[in-house]
């Protein structure tokens, strides 16, 4: 990249390896595939950064999952008294908004939550870099 590192946001959006925002997380690009959709390489291709630091580490991107899912509901709430629409169907809004986004809302958690313990350092991406 000619431009230099990608910015904390950029490497998030892209899913990019939070220490030297190159390698990629996942195994696959698309979040649709439900049987590929958790697989992430052991470490990071680029500068080999652990996407797993200890066993169980993504247990706690379930609550980085749960504000998303709150975030969507209060999108719901917001239609359901703004625009006066029945709660029923707001209802039923929010349940297909949480099974169409589910996978992008888990792949997300994951990035965000690694991008708390894991920071940018821009020694990796030097040239004379040695692993």
């Amino acid at each position: 990249m000619s431009r230099g590192a990608q910015s904390s946001a950029e490497a998030i959006l892209r899913m990019k390896c939070p220490r030297c925002r190159k390698g990629d997380l996942f195994c696959r690009p698309t979040s649709f595939n439900f049987q590929t959709l958790p697989q992430m390489p052991a470490q990071c291709a680029h500068c080999s950064q652990s996407f797993e630091p200890e066993p169980g580490f993504y247990y706690g991107a379930m609550y980085i999952n749960y504000a998303f899912s709150v975030v969507l509901l209060g999108v719901c709430v917001f239609f359901l008294l703004y625009f006066k629409m029945d709660p029923y169907v707001i209802f039923g809004m929010f349940i297909g908004f949480v099974l169409l986004l589910g996978p992008w809302m888990f792949r997300y958690s994951r990035v965000v939550y690694l991008n708390f313990f894991v920071h940018f350092d821009p020694a990796v991406n030097k040239p004379n870099h040695l692993d």
